[in-house]
């Protein structure tokens, strides 16, 4: 009967000419026509390290998956199937337990005495040695390269590329992806949601840093990440110069520093109205049911066309603890058109005239960010020191934590003022931003300024915040003529009379 081979091959990168796939091929090809065998099928996996399973190798995994599919394993050198010991065990294992047997072209492998499993075993352990020696290089190298600013493989921060000049890898902004990335930036401190912007980028068919789709997580660890900085980061922590104790600045930053501080304290804002891409009705948010307190939310009924009508759609604005919650509230719907055409008349009468303003987020001027940094490199030196970590000796050590000292002192002379958010005018009216806006943007016009809509059994009302109006459009005052504010009619507006707060809002 024939044996039947699987041959397998590995290269961990594809550049590597003396073991390269056909010089590979090439041996395991010449093994089989040398015995009689049957070449069945050949498992490549290319760019794959060794230290991964030969379970979980991407071409090898499926076949040990499917063991009655091959009799025998024949590969080039047994580091070919993997190099962990305890791997290799595995595979050894699983070869005697289906009854299987495993050659290499170039090195004495034999399954079947225990001999020669000995001695597979001492290649084995041998293969795992040179892996972790191999990872001390690697490692040892990527400390050196990162404290030259040196790129050293991997995944390539998006907006960078990486290119060869000086004998060496280095990173430069890659302009058509960093001007994807601002303009992320930009829709994220505007209040669109972290997943309206992923949503958008897999639209635009751009995939994300290791490939595949955007997901709101991978964009918020770009914006965390200060790659965007162009500053170094290993093991998500950023890396340090060893001469001044500051964040070592790898490439040119995609944005600047203030740009990723106001980035941060929009992210940090748990509080902020999100954007939604769909429209999900204007008063989303606004909408309160006055009996039991819940929120409103919005549902649309379509009735089908028949041979005298077209079809026609119905919007209603409908209690949620009655709806999902049965909480005995007995609201009744409340027309969509009704409710919403009355907080729009009241916001525009009260509102619509004066200028419109935005929240802006204000850096810290001064060397506030800077003296941070230094605070913190500080602390970490002496943790550093504290804990038997620091390898270097005294007088490095009092060099270093000396340099950073002096830099302290100098920054802390320098005036400064904190960061902060202000009001800043627009030049268009809240009746001008009104007309050209979406629903979404409107809704979050009308939640910035406080207003809620109130629907009960008898009437609807419109409520706004006296703090929330006047911290968002500085100089407000109520117009107390108002239509809707008339007494007794069936939709009246209600002031909430609370403590007002500054324009200006410090962090």
């Amino acid at each position: 009967m024939t044996t039947r081979v699987l041959g397998r091959i590995r290269l961990s990168r594809a550049t590597d000419e003396s073991t390269s796939e056909a010089r590979q091929l090439h041996e395991i090809e010449r093994y089989v026509a040398a015995h009689g065998h049957e070449l069945v099928g050949v498992a490549v996996d290319m760019d794959v390290s060794g230290s991964v399973s030969p379970f979980d190798a991407p071409a090898f995994g499926p076949w040990l998956a499917q063991p009655d599919s091959f009799d025998m394993i024949v590969s080039w050198k047994l580091d070919r199937l993997g190099r962990g010991l305890f791997d290799l065990n595995d595979l050894f294992r699983f070869c005697k337990t289906h009854g299987k047997t495993l050659a290499c072209t170039a090195d004495p492998v034999d399954l079947t005495s225990p001999i020669g499993l000995l001695l597979a075993t001492l290649i084995a352990g041998i293969a795992d040695m040179e892996l972790e020696n191999i990872r001390t290089r690697t490692q040892s190298s990527q400390v050196e390269l990162r404290r030259r600013g040196r790129w050293h493989g991997g995944t390539v921060p998006i907006g960078y590329q990486a290119v060869q000049r000086d004998g060496g890898w280095y990173l430069e902004v890659d302009e058509p992806k960093a001007a994807v990335v601002r303009d992320c930036v930009d829709r994220a401190i505007r209040g669109e949601s972290i997943l309206s912007i992923a949503e958008q980028l897999n639209d635009s068919g751009m995939s994300a840093p290791r490939g595949g789709r955007w997901t709101p997580q991978t964009l918020t660890r770009m914006f965390r990440s200060r790659w965007v900085l162009g500053q170094a980061e290993h093991s998500g922590k950023v890396v340090i110069d060893e001469t001044t104790g500051m964040p070592l600045q790898r490439a040119d930053g995609l944005i600047t520093l203030s740009r990723w501080q106001e980035l941060q304290a929009v992210l940090d804002d748990r509080n902020r109205p999100k954007v939604n891409r769909h429209e999900t009705g204007i008063l989303l948010g606004v909408g309160v049911c006055g009996e039991c307190g819940s929120p409103l939310y919005h549902h649309v009924m379509t009735k089908a066309a028949t041979d005298k009508r077209a079809a026609q759609v119905y919007r209603y604005w409908r209690c949620s603890g009655k709806s999902k919650h049965r909480n005995g509230c007995d609201l009744r719907n409340v027309r969509a058109e009704s409710l919403e055409s009355l907080v729009e008349r009241e916001f525009l009468a009260q509102i619509g005239s004066v200028e419109r303003t935005v929240r802006v987020y204000v850096p810290a001027s001064g060397p506030g960010e800077q003296l941070a940094e230094v605070e913190s490199a500080i602390a970490t030196v002496r943790k550093e020191k504290d804990l038997g970590l620091y390898d270097g000796d005294d007088d490095g050590y009092f060099t270093r934590l000396r340099t950073l000292i002096d830099r302290r002192t100098d920054l802390a002379a320098l005036p400064s003022l904190p960061a902060r958010y202000e009001r800043r005018g627009t030049g268009e009216t809240y009746a001008a931003a009104w007309s050209r806006m979406s629903n979404d943007d409107r809704r979050l016009l009308l939640i910035e300024a406080g207003v809620s809509a109130h629907a009960f059994h008898d009437r609807k009302e419109v409520r706004i915040d006296i703090a929330a109006a006047e911290t968002a459009v500085p100089g407000y005052t109520y117009d107390p003529t108002s239509p809707a504010a008339t007494p007794g009619a069936e939709s009246r507006t209600e002031w909430q009379r609370v403590e007002p707060v500054s324009a200006v809002e410090p962090l």
